[in-house]
């Protein structure tokens, strides 16, 4: 059985709910995502394959999807909320500059995660490492105006 797919068959018979063939084609699409997506934009993507499904049915999936922990969501500065898978394994660089995230694999993270969890008797299903700092673009411009000399007026 497909993991994630699992992870929300279970939380769904859990809450009484039923397992229907929208909700799981909504979290095929979800889960094939590379970048937050709102509400709307991943309703332009399921009716682009299935317009029968709803937008109401979509909102609802998507709680359910984040509620079973397959989804995270962040909402914006503008109040837009953002939501984006969470796999086995997710490492992101996040450039407190200009907020650009980029996706990263690393085998020795992945070693310390699975280490520290088997230490403690943890069966790890998920995890989500964020590392904040520069990236090398916004590196470069501040170089670039530390390097600027500017004429010094009296």
């Amino acid at each position: 059985m497909n993991e994630p797919l699992g992870i929300f068959q279970s939380y769904l018979k859990r809450k009484g709910l039923k397992v229907t063939t929208q909700r799981e084609f909504i979290l095929h699409v979800f889960i094939r995502l590379t970048t937050p997506v709102t509400v709307d934009a991943l309703y332009r993507e399921v009716v682009k394959l299935d317009p029968t499904i709803s937008i109401s049915t979509l909102y609802r999936t998507i709680k359910l999807i984040a509620g079973c922990g397959l989804a995270s969501s962040e909402q914006t500065e503008e109040g837009a909320i953002h939501y984006k898978p969470v796999g086995e394994l997710r490492f992101v660089m996040v450039c407190e500059c200009c907020g650009t995230e980029t996706p990263f694999a690393n085998p020795y993270l992945d070693c310390i995660h699975n280490e520290a969890s088997r230490q403690k008797g943890f069966e790890l299903r998920r995890c989500h490492t964020v590392i904040y700092g520069i990236c090398r673009s916004c590196r470069k411009r501040e170089v670039a105006l530390e390097n600027t000399s500017l004429p010094v007026t009296a």
